[in-house]
């Protein structure tokens, strides 16, 4: 009755023959995916080093001011100094 544990379950098998079924059935899709991802990413790291860093810092600022209000919070300077420093860091400011 307990025979059934002493055999080994072939997912291993399952899963290979699940991701080729996928590749071969699929590709034209995953391809569409892929370029369209790609496509998104260039265009923001496109958009993002247009800007100068610093008039970044200073639009992402004042945007944060705006957005905070008026109830005290402090979301604008953490945000200039965040931005800041990473720049700081990885040495974008020219």
């Amino acid at each position: 009755m307990l025979d059934f544990l002493q055999n080994e379950i072939p997912l291993s098998e399952w899963v290979d023959n699940g991701v080729d079924w996928l590749t071969e059935h699929w590709a034209v899709f995953f391809s569409f995916l892929q370029s369209l991802g790609q496509t998104i990413m260039d265009g923001m790291t496109s958009g993002l080093s247009f800007i100068p860093p610093l008039l970044f810092i200073v639009l992402a600022t004042v945007v944060a001011f705006f957005l905070g209000g008026k109830n005290g919070n402090c979301l604008h300077l953490h945000c200039s100094v965040y931005y800041l420093f990473i720049t700081k860091v990885y040495g974008a400011i020219c």
